[in-house]
């Protein structure tokens, strides 16, 4: 919010007032669910109605069937309220939404209580992460800063590639919670789009994706054992199978994608973001943040019988089908998920997480 407000008040003279949004600056509305964000999430539970209507069906009869987890936090106890309350428009009696608190929580908010991962980002960000920013703004810095002065019509209007992050995020914004592409958007361009998510995407994608520590690969290990032990059951005994929507943070998707390897299926490159990169390399890596966390981002496993066989499975990332290397077509042996998760299904939080003295 600071940066926001730094970069109102440094523009305040030479844009309309009409592109200072005093909500975006508002202390109450820190870390809240906005309006749009609901209707984007009772859109999701409204498609997943459609797309999964035989499976509610039967869920109407056992509502008990269908639980609802969030971590501690209004942005995502909202969005698990949401959904559910959409679903409830035609199954009644459905479990409550559980929050799980936050010193507890090893499956959803988990880099909150992870020693090792606080540690090592602090490292990245002081080292690593601003070695690649520096890189990158020494090559591109000076023609994006001088392409949105001139679209300002203020030749050092904006001085700092700081300032220029915040007018994209400004843009996202925009975006994403007022379908306005005429304001912040209007001082970007598709090439300048691209290279700041490739800035920003620098350092989510070693503080939280593959390129940075080796804990960022192990986070997620406790969600998919929870997650595997609710598959073991469903293939145990099809009638008392429970499906779980889980409520987390555009930080837990990133935690997901690294252990599943997902930016090797996303993009023709999969080594490390650098600062130096071009616009080809930028567009064919695997790691994009607007891909793998835009704003309601999704993963869902779904469990298929084929023929008499059971045990199959389909993944959809943001409601698309997204195969795992080794998958032949979209739906895929439950073993291929087994073998993937192996060494990371049953592990010990506590000492993945564990700094040593």
């Amino acid at each position: 919010m600071e940066d926001i407000k730094h970069v109102y008040e440094m523009l305040r003279p030479i844009i309309p007032a009409s592109w200072i949004l005093y909500d975006l600056i508002d202390t109450r509305n820190a870390g809240l669910l906005s309006r749009s964000g609901e209707r984007e999430i009772a859109g999701i539970a409204e498609r997943a109605k459609t797309r999964y209507h035989d499976i509610f069906d039967k869920v109407a009869l056992m509502p008990e069937s269908v639980r609802f987890v969030s971590s501690d936090r209004q942005r995502t106890r909202v969005s698990a309220q949401t959904f559910r309350d959409v679903l409830s428009e035609d199954i009644p009696n459905l479990r409550q939404v559980v929050a799980v608190p936050q010193e507890n929580d090893t499956t959803l908010a988990m880099h909150h209580i992870c020693p090792a991962w606080i540690r090592d980002s602090a490292r990245l960000r002081e080292y690593e992460i601003a070695l690649e920013t520096l890189k990158f703004d020494s090559l591109n810095g000076q023609t994006i800063l001088w392409t949105i002065n001139l679209r300002l019509g203020s030749a050092k209007a904006v001085k700092l590639m700081h300032d220029v992050d915040t007018i994209y995020r400004l843009c996202g914004y925009d975006l994403s919670l007022y379908n306005n592409a005429y304001r912040w958007c209007s001082l970007l361009d598709p090439v300048m789009t691209e290279y700041l998510e490739l800035r920003r995407d620098i350092e989510y994608s070693r503080v939280y994706g593959p390129y940075g520590s080796d804990v960022n690969k192990k986070m997620a290990c406790a969600m998919f054992t929870e997650i595997l032990a609710d598959i073991d059951r469903a293939l145990d005994n099809p009638a008392a199978a429970v499906s779980t929507f889980r409520f987390a943070h555009a930080e837990t998707m990133m935690f997901v994608s690294s252990l599943l390897k997902l930016e090797t299926r996303l993009g023709k490159d999969s080594s490390p973001i650098v600062g130096n990169m071009t616009l080809a390399d930028a567009k064919d890596r695997g790691f994009k943040t607007t891909f793998l966390a835009p704003f309601s981002t999704n993963l869902a496993i779904e469990l298929y019988r084929v023929g008499r066989k059971a045990g199959f499975f389909r993944l959809l990332l943001n409601e698309q089908v997204i195969s795992l290397a080794d998958c032949v077509g979209d739906i895929c042996p439950i073993r291929v998920l087994r073998e993937k998760l192996a060494a990371h299904v049953g592990c010990n939080f506590t000492a993945v997480c564990q700094v040593d003295e």
